[in-house]
Formats: structure tokens, C-alpha cells, sequence
């Protein structure tokens, strides 16, 4: 005397997750893995890319291939700049003053200080206590 169907006697569901993956939160963690040292590049290129140990090889050496030609331009454009290149020799305790007393030099200029107004007032940091 039924009126349809006869329900099934057992049901199966299968869920996914409730959320796709991120791809940006995944390399937004795999870069803050590799800052900290606690992954390799190699690693986290595998995981990222779901490829195999010849893509993530591939790609880690064309990487480190443009950070070195990345490294010598920048090295280049700081040597230009004045700033100190690794491997150059550092600057004496002499120097760091002279380039120290420029610099306070300059800033006073920027700003308008007048040193017979200033009173009390310095731009080095006190010393002693």
C-alpha cells in the first residue's frame, strides 16, 4: 500500500571541506616557514606546486640563478651609492664620527638649527646617566 519509493536502508555521505584552499595563504606560509629557517626553498616549491623532485630542483636553480644576477646588480647600485659592499673593509672608529658629525651636520641644516638658541638641546644621545 505504499505510495512511492521504498527509502534505501543505508545512507553514505561523503563532505568535503568546508573551505577550497588558499593559494595565497599557502605561499604566505611557506615564505614565513622559509624566513624562519624551519623549511627549505626546495620544499616548500614542492609543496606549492604539487610537483615532482625534478620540477621543484628545476625550479630552485632557476631562482638561485636570478638572485645571483639579482646580488651583483644590487651590490653594484649599494657601491654606487656609498653604502659598504660585503667584503670591502669597514669603516674606522674615525670615520664613523667624521661621517656621524656630517650627517648631524646636515640635519641641523634641513631643519633650521641654530646652535647659540638651542640651549640645552642635542641631537646625540646623552651619555653616561
Amino acid at each position: 500500500m505504499s505510495n512511492g519509493p521504498k527509502p534505501p536502508d543505508h545512507v553514505v555521505i561523503t563532505w568535503k571541506d568546508g573551505l577550497p584552499d588558499d593559494p595565497l595563504e599557502k605561499a604566505q606560509i611557506e615564505s614565513i616557514l622559509i624566513g624562519s629557517s624551519l623549511t627549505s626553498q626546495y620544499s616548500a616549491i614542492k609543496r606549492l606546486r604539487d610537483g615532482d623532485d625534478e620540477e621543484a630542483a628545476a625550479e630552485l636553480a632557476r631562482i638561485l640563478e636570478e638572485r645571483g644576477v639579482d646580488a651583483a646588480r644590487e651590490a653594484a647600485i649599494a657601491a654606487a651609492q656609498g653604502a659598504p659592499v660585503p667584503g670591502e673593509e669597514e669603516e674606522t672608529q674615525e670615520e664613523k664620527s667624521t661621517s656621524q658629525r656630517r650627517t648631524e651636520a646636515q640635519i641641523k641644516q634641513q631643519i633650521g638649527w641654530n646652535d647659540k638658541n638651542a640651549g640645552r638641546h642635542s641631537l646625540r644621545p646623552k651619555r653616561g646617566g
